[in-house]
């Protein structure tokens, strides 16, 4: 210790801890000299105007907060269009004073007839038609035409401009995709190309109406032999009714299950017993066509199987089910031709002239002893409103309610709001006639549980087919997130019909714009109005 305190107490090392202290700080003021100087030669060599222009455009830009570049902030390209008047991409759009037309403000000037007349380029003729927008004396550019200089003049309170509360802002998505720019007529012309052919209808699972014998039938595609999920059965007491509104799982213990027993296959003869397989965990169950006859749970992965592993739990295939249900379930078919199906009702011609109209469908499901059934129904104009929401009651007793995708609970089911079954079928043959175009995702399941015969058919899962092919399918999560990059069905509260519904729209306008792109540009460049 004596020897360190020495060492520091030497005179040499005490100078050369000065000298390296000294030498820093000069070279610190050094530097920081220099920076000031290089600043003020800079300023210096700025000319006066060139320093107003910049402080102006940067006021300007405070100001103009409201404006926002195409290619930083925008929804995705099928939203953004030309309209009539505008050569360029619609930057902003805002309703006229009277709500009926759409003013836009577009990367061109409107006023102008080439690139030449705009200022040679897109960013002059940007700034030029924000110049004539926001200008302080409220002068509008000489060439516009009478209805853009009504519809562009901005509001002023306190000297700032106050815009419409109706304005689309491109930041956020726009939540009516196909109302802007296209009439009903004409994206039903262009949907003509999309419609499944008569004969594709019966092939891709869709109800059909077999002309031999006059009866509804439904084809299923069979898929290689799944895996099934493990279960070491044991006997203990059989699910009973009274175990039907309990919570616990306990009534087998170490995920043991049971089975009814009915004795020899004679005595199943007996009862009309059918066997179905769980479409959860794949194990073979008895009904009847009322009742359950293998009244055991269920235990079965909610997640799918993605690299050898379960997403809910990240179990390998052959392992325990992490969640139970009450009994097996199934979804109202089997694998083969399904004849006869019961119920069913053909949609009808419009006895009035012939109407062209197209619906967004999208329905919700639950489990029974026949299968799938309806529990609630969304339909959609083609701007994206709501045209039917209803919830709705099953015909048979509900088994499961599968509120983790449906989103439907048995009060929703059970509550004044909600129709009964043949209620809903009638108010959606007064909707939907023969010549109505119905847009959706896998449509043949909602119309096979609306019990519903229909030949007009946009499904999204067709139009975009899965790599494998059919009858794989890509997922409508799976659809959104790749062509235009948005998330859905987020909710740990089920699906939303209202959101699937709307997201098929917004995919078919996607697909649209991309085929038909010239013809989609002739339609918006005849008519600027909003419907």
């Amino acid at each position: 210790m004596e020897s360190i305190v020495e060492t520091l107490l030497n005179p040499s090392v005490i100078f050369g801890l000065f000298v390296g202290v000294f030498i820093s700080l000069l070279f610190y003021y050094i530097l920081s000299t220099d920076t000031k100087a290089v600043e003020k030669i800079s300023k210096k060599k700025l000319p006066a105007k060139n320093v107003k222009q910049n402080q102006s455009q940067q006021k300007q830009k405070s100001k103009d907060s409201h404006w926002i570049p195409l290619k930083k902030h925008s929804t995705h390209p099928s939203h953004v269009a030309s309209f009539k008047g505008h050569t360029g991409e619609v930057l902003h759009a805002d309703f006229s004073t009277n709500g009926k037309y759409l003013a836009t403000c577009s990367d061109d000037d409107p006023g102008s007839t080439s690139a030449e007349d705009s200022g040679g380029s897109i960013s002059s003729s940007s700034d030029s038609n924000k110049e004539n927008i926001l200008s302080k004396s409220n002068k509008l550019g000489p060439n516009l035409s009478r209805r853009q200089k009504k519809n562009r003049k901005p509001v002023q309170k306190n000297g700032k401009e106050n815009f419409s509360s109706n304005t689309f802002n491109l930041k956020k998505p726009v939540t009516v995709p196909c109302g802007i720019g296209l009439t009903e007529s004409q994206l039903y012309a262009l949907l003509n190309d999309f419609t499944l052919l008569p004969e594709q209808l019966f092939t891709n699972g869709y109800p059909d109406l077999n002309e031999a014998n006059n009866k509804v039938r439904v084809l299923r595609q069979c898929f290689p032999s799944p895996l099934k999920v493990f279960h070491n059965r044991k006997k203990c007491d059989s699910y009973t009714d009274s175990d039907q509104n309990s919570n616990s799982s306990d009534s087998c213990e170490d995920n043991e299950l049971t089975k009814l027993s009915l004795g020899s296959s004679h005595d199943l003869k007996q009862v009309n017993a059918i066997e179905r397989n769980c479409v959860r965990c794949k194990t073979g169950f008895f009904i009847t066509n009322d009742e359950y006859l293998t009244k055991e749970r269920c235990y079965y992965h909610w997640g799918k199987l993605l690299h050898y592993s379960f997403t809910c739990c990240k179990k390998s295939p052959g392992s325990i089910g992490c969640t139970t249900a009450k009994l097996h379930v199934w979804n109202g078919t089997v694998a083969g031709i399904n004849e006869p199906l019961e119920g069913f009702v053909k949609t009808k011609s419009s006895k009035k002239e012939k109407k062209q109209k197209v619906y967004a469908l999208d329905c919700e499901m639950c489990y029974t002893v026949k299968g799938l059934e309806l529990c609630k129904v969304t339909i959609l104009s083609f701007n994206g409103s709501i045209v039917y929401d209803h919830f709705v009651k099953p015909e048979n007793e509900v088994v499961d309610y599968n509120t983790r995708y449906s989103g439907v609970t048995e009060s929703d089911v059970n509550s004044l709001t909600s129709k009964t079954f043949s209620k809903v079928q009638s108010d959606i043959l007064k909707l939907v006639t023969k010549d109505t175009i119905l847009i959706g995702h896998g449509l043949d399941n909602d119309l096979r549980v609306l019990k519903l015969l229909h030949s007009k058919i946009v499904d999204t899962a067709l139009i975009f087919p899965h790599e494998r092919g059919y009858p794989f399918r890509y997922s409508l999560k799976h659809l959104m997130w790749t062509n235009l990059q948005k998330k859905i069905q987020t909710s740990d509260s089920g699906h939303s019909p209202y959101e699937d519904a709307l997201s098929c729209l917004e995919l078919i306008f996607f697909k649209i714009r991309k085929q038909h792109e010239s013809q989609y540009y002739n339609f918006l460049k005849n008519n600027s109005y909003y419907v």
